[in-house]
């Protein structure tokens, strides 16, 4: 977790405290990683897939996809998850 120095043990600390109200030790946030499932990820995947995809393109933009490909191979993606057994 890099919180070797002081000036980012205390950007972790407020970091955290403003994004989740309360602060973890490391030991704490590994057990809440540990305890995330295929599920939980196929669940977020699903629900992210959805939406409309967002994205930034930077440098030579000249063979980048319309806007409309890319939407279409989200959609195609999504079907294909619906498809599938859910997890």
């Amino acid at each position: 977790m890099n919180l070797e120095s002081r000036n980012l043990a205390c950007d972790d600390i407020g970091r955290q405290t403003l994004s989740y109200g309360e602060r973890n030790d490391p030991k704490t946030l590994c057990a809440k990683v540990d305890k995330v499932t295929a599920a939980d990820l196929h669940r977020v995947a699903r629900k992210m897939i959805r939406g409309k995809p967002s994205f930034v393109a930077y440098g030579d933009v000249s063979e980048l996809q319309p806007y409309s490909v890319i939407e279409e191979s989200f959609q195609r993606v999504s079907a294909y998850l619906d498809s599938q057994t859910h997890v």
